[in-house]
């Protein structure tokens, strides 16, 4: 089945707002990292041309995530000094 419709009936409507962008004095580089909120209230964040996009709350969840995964690799490296240590 093919689609009558013409390349612009065919097109989506961009209703993101772009609210950050490194280097945005220069025009059409897509690959600049840069941070956009959707219409639906969703935060994206593009680097490198890989967006990710999640609600407020799942970013903050991430975060809080990264900072726990953070502490525990610190209290792992420090058993692993302790122990390597103790066996000396």
């Amino acid at each position: 089945m093919t689609d009558a419709r013409t390349p612009e009936q065919q097109c989506a409507v961009n209703t993101d707002r772009e609210i950050w962008r490194r280097n945005a004095g220069e025009l059409n580089d897509y690959y600049e990292p840069s941070i956009h909120v959707t219409a639906q209230g969703s935060i994206g964040i593009n680097v490198g041309g890989t967006v990710y996009v999640k609600s407020v709350e799942d970013w903050h969840a991430l975060a809080r995530f990264f900072d726990t995964y953070q502490k525990l690799q610190r209290v792992l490296f420090e058993f692993k000094e302790a122990l390597e240590h103790s066996h000396r």
